[in-house]
């Protein structure tokens, strides 16, 4: 396998603002730590930030734009990028690096394995617990039980598979997706800047962007040494409206994939479009050659 040094790659940040400017202060000052960050770009869909008070001892950018969901802020972020091969964190504004200095070891694994198209760090929560950044692709039995606390906290192997809590919290893995809390991304993977698909207003947008990972034949990590902190709202499990949000954007998932996806279905649907374009490419050579003789 190439290794390929990329820890002198540009490094972004890209995050969306929606009334959390008190969050974004913890992330600025985090982001200070880190010496190779470029730029950290900001969508403001609430109106509420202005350039004299997001102050950094790093280049700033404000994008101030109507609310037309977090994918979408995040992929008008991400075309503000003026090169095509930077490694670019996305992440909430309520996130905080912990271990700045680990961003070295971050672009050093990407450089190793070029097959990794996102990475996602160790999370932890404004109490010092790790959670689950990474998750399996929902199937009947997931997408029905994560709804209920009491079970979830009975661990059945089903939900221990799912969380990967049997893979414990230390040591790198291949995961199906990661949380779109933070996720470190090669910005080369949509050549387009189009890494969320903006039908998703709120919810399910980072399972269904590592599905198309996966589908592209890029593979989602797990990776530990990188440690940030989420303030979790859990907004979905106390707002009615919130939770309405969630149901409506994994029927949408369902939808667009025709049921509930898989990494290996995934990865079939890739291998089949190489088999096509191997083939089409075979083709033109049987053509050309025809022509020259």
């Amino acid at each position: 396998m190439e290794v390929t040094d990329l820890s002198e790659k540009p490094f972004y940040v890209v995050t969306v603002n929606y009334n959390s400017r008190e969050h974004l202060a913890n992330l600025i000052e985090s982001l200070a730590e880190v010496p190779e960050l470029k730029r950290l770009i900001i969508v403001d869909h609430s109106g509420e930030l202005s350039g004299e008070s997001l102050k950094a001892p790093f280049p700033v950018q404000l994008i101030r734009e109507d609310n037309t969901g977090y994918g979408a802020g995040l992929n008008r972020g991400l075309k503000e990028i003026p090169v095509s091969d930077a490694i670019v964190l996305i992440c909430n504004p309520d996130v905080r690096l912990l271990t700045p200095e680990r961003f070295r070891d971050v672009a050093q694994y990407m450089g190793g394995n070029p097959q990794v198209g996102a990475l996602a760090p160790r999370i932890i929560t404004q109490d010092n617990v790790t959670v689950s950044s990474c998750r399996k692709f929902y199937n009947l039995s997931t997408v029905m039980a994560v709804r209920f606390n009491w079970l979830v906290r009975r661990r059945p192997k089903f939900i221990e598979e799912h969380y990967y809590w049997n893979k414990g919290f230390d040591d790198p893995f291949v995961a199906d997706w990661g949380s779109g809390a933070a996720l470190f991304c090669r910005l080369s993977t949509f050549a387009d800047r189009n890494f969320l698909d903006e039908r998703f207003f709120l919810y399910f947008e980072d399972v269904d962007f590592c599905a198309r990972l996966w589908k592209r034949g890029w593979s989602v990590e797990y990776f530990p040494k990188f440690v940030v902190e989420h303030y979790e709202a859990r907004r979905s499990r106390k707002d009615p409206f919130f939770l309405f949000r969630h149901i409506r954007s994994m029927m949408q998932f369902v939808w667009k994939h025709k049921g509930f996806p898989t990494r290996d279905s995934l990865r079939l649907k890739c291998d089949g479009r190489r088999d096509s374009h191997k083939a089409l490419a075979e083709n033109t050579k049987c053509v050309m050659n025809a022509i020259d003789g």
